[in-house]
């Protein structure tokens, strides 16, 4: 295998790649966020109507919310963060031997049995070094060809997430 491709990364791009990675963590928190608010609401109505003290009811509400803030935020920070790699192109090449990023100056080579799982998740390749460390590159930049032969050489060296 030898895929080759050059890419900009977005403010997008780190987003989603950010949401891809921790997509678990993500939706818990949607959910979780949304579950709370609701059950805030239905409290601090039933209070309202019973003429009880609404204060408890409504920490529901205030946790709910920023549960629901925290996922839509953190994204976004964390693309924030990286602005570093806006508009500075990258290069990523793909071997049998490795994974090798470049980008501005800095040139990455990885073997493959450094990463612990490779997976694909909505848009995003992510290579996984550990629970909390990845590299993420967005699957529109190589070619249906080229994405379907990373599939296959992923599975066939047993990297594929379980």
């Amino acid at each position: 295998m030898h895929i080759s491709t050059t890419y900009i990364p977005t403010e997008a791009d780190i987003a989603e790649g950010v949401l891809a990675f921790r997509r678990g963590l993500f939706r818990g928190l949607l959910g979780a966020g949304a579950v709370l608010s609701a059950l805030g609401v239905v409290l601090v109505t039933r209070a309202l109507l019973t003429g009880t003290t609404v204060l408890w009811p409504s920490a529901f509400v205030g946790f709910g919310v920023a549960m629901l803030a925290l996922r839509f935020w953190a994204p976004i920070q964390a693309a924030r963060q990286n602005k570093h790699m806006h508009g500075v192109p990258c290069e990523v090449t793909l071997t049998d031997e490795e994974f090798v990023t470049t980008l501005g100056g800095t040139r990455s080579e990885t073997p493959w049995s450094t990463f612990r799982k490779v997976r694909r998740v909505d848009t995003q390749w992510i290579f996984e070094f550990g629970p909390t460390q990845a590299v993420t590159i967005p699957a529109r930049v190589f070619t249906d060809a080229e994405n379907l032969e990373l599939e296959t050489f992923i599975h066939s060296r047993g990297r594929a997430a379980r």
